[in-house]
């Protein structure tokens, strides 16, 4: 007898990140009891609108009831509700409005208060600024109203010129804060709008040479684990983990019938005053705990990028969807604190078993109106990787609707409190979805599993696609030689068409190894046409003599680039970065490579460290020209990058790679010490570092000359 499927109940976020991680925690020992809490990551930066993935699962997963936090934009959540209210699934919402629904929410206004009265009847600071959140977004809005209240309340006139838009973010808040600083420093407090938003103000503050509290205080809102800081951020903790706790019983009690929906729940707010408003004697206890938990927040997240950038490594090797399994289940998955993960991928071959996993084949949907019927099951996934309890097992060769989630051999791992279901796109289709449990570790790592992992089946699948492509070529050949031999008379012609077929098999092998050694995005080489470029290199200059040096190059806060212009817009700017890039590579044996996201490498065998100097400002030269405006930078009104470069010699008893990250650790050098700027290192005899350092920043002027007879 097939495994009854057990009630499901859906929390539906916009990412998982701190914020969402702390309403899960609430969420999840309330809805436990029910049956398996599914949270699914409902963010979609392919297009506007809800995916036939997620329109599917939630029709056919048959929730007994849905919890919504504020999607990205107002359509795509009304679009989302009027979904869940089509299907009659009982909603909750956090932290936004929508009719019909009951909604909870955090005590901002109360919160705010609060903290205003700290500052102001406490700390008798009079002059203050503040960083607001966005402008269109509730919370931002209410922190806002009640800064000026307060302040009007104690006759204090708001001066608009203190006021800057920090927009949530540590970026924005920091450049807008050191234009305010570089016209006045008449301020004695910064309100940010957001505990991020307060770490840019700190910064701002640092780099102006005022000191935190003894010349200016800080304030955050939200008390987030990640944006601990030193000193330790007054702030206010808006109590997700009760939010998340009282939307679950809010939904309980609407489902049993002792409260009806449309109810608005408030959950107060808590004050925290800490060392950004106050001074604290060396040694005191809060300090004290202040580092240790910056230490340990430092600590987890320095390990969780390093395991990301290890298995972002190993995954660019991957070539068939049993490898990026094997990948992941290693080493990596235990590293990132993930106790269980089932990676699944969309597959148009028919199902091979029960197509409901839970009943008689005419009801997939659970008898719930609107949902999708056997007779068209829609989406259908294969497993290609099954990790449980630290172990890989066996990977079932079923193919089942994606409303099961899990074919019916592993059906019980869904008896459990929580899993997270993220999706897997690509930029014109679904690729799969990963589901897994993470009970320890970092909060990149969801959201990272979601875009490596979509990146990886991509590529994977469109060299698939070559392939067979070449096969069928290959098999058109063979079909045609074979003929050949039976039609003597045809003879010239047949043999005519077979060398335009073969020509047509080489054209395609060898565009199937271009599109290896390639980078999809700018056409620049990718890491496997580096390492074997490399390698063949260095051995020339082991037998000749010579010098190799390499340029690692990093798009400066390209992050804030994609954030402000958008994905499609940061894919442009990268395409002429690495036209530049190209363009500076002058000599047959250069070559340039994409890396991986925004950062490229210049391989200059044969070249000292002087020419490879000529040659960043060449490329930096061709790059101010191109003039890619870049609003959110705060070095430049343009798009800038930050260089570092390592020159050695085969006999100075290093390899390309460890010469590869010495160049990465000059340019690490060149961003922290401000970017837009190259930094370089020579290693001598041992491998050692005997000459090098940083480079001047070119001057920020519309022209820039180069030699054109220079390297």
């Amino acid at each position: 007898m097939v495994e009854a499927r057990p009630p499901v109940a859906l929390v539906l976020v916009t990412g998982f990140d701190i914020y969402h991680q702390q309403l899960i925690r609430g969420i999840r020992p309330v809805l436990a009891g029910r049956g398996l809490v599914l949270a699914v990551n409902t963010l979609n930066l392919v297009s506007s609108g809800l995916t036939p993935s997620l329109r599917q699962l939630i029709a056919t997963v048959s929730p007994y009831g849905a919890l919504l936090t504020p999607c990205r934009h107002p359509e795509e959540q009304a679009e989302l509700v009027a979904l869940l209210q089509e299907l009659r699934i009982p909603t909750v919402t956090i932290a936004a409005r929508m009719p019909g629904t009951s909604w909870v929410h955090g005590d901002d206004r109360g919160g705010m208060r609060d903290l205003m009265a700290h500052l102001l009847d406490e700390c008798g600071v009079r002059r203050l600024a503040h960083a607001r959140g966005l402008v269109h977004q509730r919370d931002a809005v209410v922190r806002e109203q009640v800064f000026r209240e307060e302040l009007a309340a104690r006759g204090i006139p708001v001066d608009e010129d203190l006021i800057v838009d920090g927009a949530f973010w540590h970026e924005e808040t920091y450049r807008e804060l050191r234009a305010l600083l570089r016209r006045r420093r008449d301020l004695d407090a910064v309100v940010a709008a957001s505990d991020m938003s307060a770490l840019g103000a700190l910064q701002a503050l640092a780099d102006e040479g005022l000191r935190v509290p003894d010349d200016v205080l800080v304030t955050g809102f939200d008390n987030y684990p990640t944006a601990l800081s030193w000193p330790a951020l007054t702030t206010v903790d808006p109590e997700q983990i009760e939010q998340g706790r009282a939307a679950a019983e809010r939904l309980l009690a609407e489902l049993d019938g002792d409260a009806r929906p449309g109810e608005e729940i408030v959950v107060p707010s808590r004050f925290l005053a800490r060392g950004s408003t106050r001074s604290l004697a060396p040694g005191d206890p809060e300090q004290v705990a202040a580092v240790v938990a910056l230490a340990r927040v430092a600590q987890e997240q320095l390990a969780a990028r390093d395991a990301l950038w290890g298995l972002s490594y190993v995954l660019s090797n991957c070539a068939t969807p049993a490898e990026v399994a094997d990948a992941l289940a290693e080493s990596t998955l235990s590293r990132l604190g993930i106790d269980r993960c089932f990676l699944a991928v969309f597959t148009d071959d028919p199902i091979t078993g029960d197509p409901s996993g839970d009943g008689p084949p005419e009801d997939v949907s659970g008898g719930r109106p609107g949902t999708t019927p056997a007779s068209d099951p829609g989406m259908r996934a294969r497993v290609v990787l099954n990790y449980s309890g630290g172990e890989q097992g066996p990977a079932p060769s079923e193919v089942f609707p994606l409303g099961r989630l899990l074919p019916s051999a592993l059906r019980h791992e869904l008896r459990t409190e929580l899993l997270v279901f993220q999706p897997l796109r690509a930029s014109d289709r679904e690729l799969g979805y990963v589901l897994f449990e993470q009970g320890r570790g970092s909060t990149l790592v969801t959201d990272w599993l979601r875009t490596e992992l979509g990146r990886t089946l991509e590529a994977m699948f469109s060299t698939q696609a070559l392939r067979e492509h070449a096969a069928t070529l290959a098999d058109v050949v063979a079909r045609r030689t074979a003929e050949l031999a039976a039609r003597s008379e045809q003879l010239e012609a047949e043999v005519e068409t077979r060398k335009a077929a073969e020509g047509r098999l080489q054209q395609a092998v060898a565009e199937l190894h271009r599109l290896a050694m390639s980078d999809g995005l700018t056409q620049l080489a990718n890491r496997n046409r580096l390492q074997e470029h490399l390698g063949v290199q260095w051995k020339e200059l082991t037998r000749h003599g010579g010098e190799m040096a390499l340029l690692m190059i990093d798009v400066d806060l390209f992050k804030a680039y994609n954030d402000h212009y958008g994905h499609m817009k940061g894919d442009e700017a990268l395409r002429i970065v690495a036209a530049r890039l190209a363009d500076a590579a002058r000599y047959p044996q250069d070559l340039a490579c994409r890396y991986g996201g925004e950062e490229f490498v210049l391989a200059l065998p044969g070249t000292g460290l002087d020419a490879a100097l000529l040659v960043a400002e060449r490329f930096r030269a061709a790059l101010a020209a191109a003039a890619i405006p870049h609003e959110r930078s705060s070095v430049a009104p343009r798009m800038t990058v930050s260089i570092g470069i390592a020159v050695a010699r085969p006999q100075d008893a290093v390899d390309p790679w460890s010469l590869l990250d010495h160049a990465d650790r000059a340019l690490y050098r060149a961003k922290t010490q401000g970017r837009d700027q190259v930094c370089s290192v020579a290693l001598g005899p041992t491998g050692r570092a005997v000459a090098g350092g940083p480079v001047a920043p070119r001057p920020r002027s519309p022209r820039v000359t180069i030699d054109p007879g220079a390297r």
